[in-house]
């Protein structure tokens, strides 16, 4: 699979590893078969600023709140903060 960006995201973990490309989800479970989830290609912000122009144009309700806005935001900043140590483990915690 090809992206703008040369390159699908995978991130590696113990346990194995997670894919992430247009329109695909390939999770590799060490010892399982691959798991592939076909996902539309309609990216996910998209999908949030149109269910938000919704909730304001025609008083739809909120596709996420606001701790699940906090919460994504956590997991980018944690994943630009990685990108800065090759080969290091990093753990996210929820809250």
């Amino acid at each position: 699979m090809e992206t703008p960006w040369g390159t699908p995201l995978t991130v590696v973990g113990a346990q194995g590893s997670l894919r992430v490309d247009r329109g695909l989800v390939e999770i590799v479970r060490h010892g399982a078969a691959i798991e592939r989830i076909e996902c539309g290609t309609l990216h996910s912000v998209q999908r949030k600023l149109a269910a938000f122009a919704a909730a304001i144009r025609h008083g739809a309700a909120r596709r996420n709140t606001p701790a699940s806005a906090l919460r994504t935001l956590a997991m980018i900043e944690a994943m630009l903060a990685a990108a800065h140590l090759p080969g290091q483990s990093m753990s996210l915690y929820a809250s």
